[in-house]
């Protein structure tokens, strides 16, 4: 494994001090008449990320990026656009958010917008046209889970704005309309999403007052009960079977029922109390604030377990550990759960898109050092030092963001 703790600009390199050449007039007006002499043998290939893009005067509140745009929730209830090389794409009438995120899909994107005010938290979800900001549906709720390739978003009712049990609604991603694929809804039914590996939507459980519970698959669009389930408050469907989180007499468990029967396979005491993640490469993931554990869907057996909790699946696995006193960032491999590469002392910005998983480490003179990791080849190299507010950066495949602490954001192309 490589540890890297101070400076390290690569994994395979040696240890070296990390310093910009603006820092060096001197070195570089040297190389800079070297090369004239040469004949301008080797010019220095340029970086997406060494011509940030900088916005002063930019207001205190929730920021999210999607492909290479920037959102801001601006007072007033405002959401703006900025693509990473500057200016303004649209702004749009949106609503209040304290805090936003962002998800592309083809040529619409899905803002969710939280406000934590005093009272209980709000959350509203805002499907808009991503080059005109033009509003195509907002409604109350979280997004839970997204279908890309169906065109679906499912979202969980906001208990402030629905009253009556906590469920999930199945929404058409382009108009916001809600659709049903099985006939009628039955009325006073909860629903749970069935997440798939592919992070479509398998399907639906629906659960009646009496505890009943059928299984709604979207593949074949039939209803099939499920045979003494205890109350499911997550599930996901494999091709090893249908996982549940569910509680059971005040116990977290997790049980495995064969799809084709929906016979109950096997049954065990949950070892974590947080989501279903997915697949880690042939496990399955369980995760929550104290860690990740990884379960064989052949048998329910803990095959792995350690601190640090991922945003998203992936091969590697990459699992952040937030505690404030020592902080990291850690490649696993997600077969055997060791660590491949770590970054003591470094906190993770969002989850890892486009191969890369970027990293900010505050220093004592009041600079953060922000790097990025080449997941495939364990490459660790600088993007930028800057003034950077405590968790106040945002990334996404081709942009990052950062925001100082004086109302001035700083937009950096990757890719």
């Amino acid at each position: 494994m490589s540890v890297i703790d101070l400076d390290v600009v690569s994994a395979a390199a040696p240890t070296a001090r990390y310093r910009p050449w603006h820092r060096w007039p001197g070195v570089v007006a040297a190389v800079a008449a070297l090369l004239l002499l040469l004949g301008g043998a080797a010019v220095p290939v340029e970086r997406p990320w060494d011509r940030p893009v900088v916005l002063d005067g930019v207001p205190l509140g929730g920021m999210a990026a999607a492909g290479d745009t920037l959102y801001l929730a601006r007072p007033g209830g405002v959401v703006t656009a900025h693509p990473a090389g500057g200016g303004q794409r649209w702004s749009a009438p949106l609503g209040e958010a304290d805090r936003l995120v962002a998800d592309a899909v083809g040529d619409l994107v899905l803002l969710q917008g939280v406000v934590a005010d005093t009272g209980p938290r709000r959350v509203f979800t805002a499907v808009v046209e991503a080059a005109t900001g033009v509003p195509r549906w907002r409604r109350d709720g979280t997004v839970r889970l997204i279908d890309r390739a169906a065109g679906l978003v499912v979202l969980a009712d906001d208990p402030a704005a629905v009253p009556g049990p906590f469920s999930y609604r199945l929404l058409e991603l382009a108009t916001g309309q809600e659709v049903w694929l099985w006939g009628a809804r039955p009325d006073g039914a909860t629903l749970t999403p069935v997440g798939a590996a592919d992070g479509a939507l398998a399907g639906l459980l629906q659960r009646d007052a009496a505890g009943r519970t059928v299984l709604l698959d979207a593949a074949t669009r039939r209803s099939r009960p499920l045979p003494d389930t205890p109350q499911a408050t997550d599930a996901y469907g494999t091709d090893d079977g249908l996982l549940l989180r569910a509680f059971d007499d005040a116990r977290v468990e997790l049980v495995m029922y064969d799809w084709a029967t929906l016979r109950p396979r096997w049954r065990v005491a949950a070892p974590l109390n947080g989501l279903l993640l997915g697949r880690c490469g042939p496990w399955l993931c369980v995760t929550d604030g104290e860690g990740t554990a990884a379960v064989d869907p052949a048998d329910g057996q803990v095959r792995w377990q350690r601190p640090g909790a991922p945003n998203a699946p992936g091969q590697p696995l990459v699992l952040h550990a937030f505690n404030p006193a020592a902080p990291a960032v850690t490649l696993v491999d997600p077969v055997t759960g060791r660590p491949v590469l770590e970054l003591a002392g470094w906190t993770g910005v969002g989850a890892p898109a486009a191969g890369r998983q970027v990293a900010t480490r505050w220093r004592v003179d009041g600079r953060t050092q922000i790097v990025a990791v080449e997941l495939a080849s364990q490459r660790v190299y600088p993007l930028a030092e800057a003034v950077v507010a405590a968790d106040s950066c945002v990334t996404s495949e081709r942009l990052l963001a950062c925001r100082s602490g004086a109302g001035t954001l700083t937009m950096w192309r990757l890719g």
